[in-house]
């Protein structure tokens, strides 16, 4: 038993490498939450070849019973809904949430159909938990535990002076979380058509760091990384932004958005940032084609028709897109 934990904890790298949610360099499984550790061996499974697909269907339906028991977060959630109270605010554990949405990852692309079907019809209880822990923005700045790169704004130069690298790693997982969850909704709702959960302009978060800087081996590597000691410490960050502050979510698709026909700004993004703007469009894309194909005699109507009414700013992205697509014909 000792020796499958170790090897699936091992094998969680392959999982890690695409979506590194847990701080490598800190993370200590005798330490960790139990419940993320079991997820964690769980996915890890899904790379080993010590056990097969039907195995490890059967070691998720073990371990999700045990990860929602230890989830404390998840029980004062289901205690609410007895009670009615849908909106009150629920103690934030980043270790639980990160465990809750990586069961629900590995349910969604790696379950049985039976499997993925009730996990879908369950993420809404996720995006709740999510919303109502305060994980759609970051923490506010009177806040002893926030960090001054991940508030919005500009970068000012007093950041350099009360940057500190624990404060730092603990906000960014919650960036980074909260960057994951919504990517399981819009990927929810581009491949099996499901109701979305989140609207990205209400994500009031940045994008994730540079990689370089995540997986700094110390603070002060770290600190070159983000830019916190000049330009000339920045040459081990040769593929991210070099940002000490990433745009917000709303804000990069905005830039998006806005560049049309023109070149993107060079290093807005970094890597995750990338894929999490490519996803958003695609997801609005989805949507706007829903409001399209539900609206086809007027397509701009009065948004006081219904309180069911989408926003305005995805008619607007839907006829940007729409004039783009005809455009591309009419050149082919």
């Amino acid at each position: 038993m000792e020796d499958n934990v170790k090897a699936f904890l091992h094998e969680f790298r392959h999982y890690h490498s695409h979506w590194p949610l847990i701080h490598a360099r800190t993370f200590n499984p005798l330490s960790a939450n139990l419940g993320l550790v079991l997820a964690m061996c769980c996915v890890g499974a899904v790379y080993s070849d010590r056990i097969g697909s039907d195995d490890v269907r059967w070691l998720m339906e073990v371990v999700r019973p045990a990860v929602l028991s230890s989830s404390e977060c998840y029980k004062l959630f289901k205690q609410s809904q007895q009670a009615s109270d849908l909106v009150s605010n629920l103690p934030a554990d980043l270790e639980e949430l990160q465990a809750l949405a990586l069961v629900h990852s590995l349910f969604l692309w790696h379950g049985s159909q039976k499997q993925r079907q009730r996990i879908r019809e369950e993420f809404g209880i996720l995006a709740n938990i999510t919303r109502r822990t305060g994980m759609l923005r970051s923490l506010p700045r009177e806040d002893r535990n926030s960090s001054a790169l991940h508030q919005p704004g500009p970068v000012t130069g007093e950041e350099v002076n009360t940057w500190n690298w624990t404060t730092w790693i603990e906000n960014e997982k919650r960036t980074r979380l909260m960057a994951y969850v919504f990517l399981i909704d819009s990927a929810s709702t581009i491949f099996f058509n499901t109701q979305p959960q989140f609207d990205v302009h209400e994500l009031e978060v940045p994008l994730p760091a540079d990689d370089a800087a995540w997986d700094a081996r110390n603070a002060e590597d770290c600190a070159n990384a983000l830019g916190l000691r000049g330009q000339a410490a920045q040459v081990d960050n040769v593929s991210g932004s070099r940002r000490a502050k990433q745009l917000g979510m709303a804000e990069a698709l905005e830039v998006l958005y806005e560049a049309g026909h023109n070149r993107f700004p060079e290093r807005a993004t970094n890597v995750f940032g990338k894929f999490c703007e490519s996803t958003q469009f695609r997801y609005l894309r989805r949507i706007a084609d829903q409001i399209a194909s539900t609206h086809t005699c007027d397509p701009y109507p009065d948004i006081q028709h219904s309180t069911a009414t989408p926003p305005p700013r995805l008619y607007k992205w839907h006829e940007h897109a729409t004039l783009r697509n005809y455009h591309t014909t009419q050149r082919r």
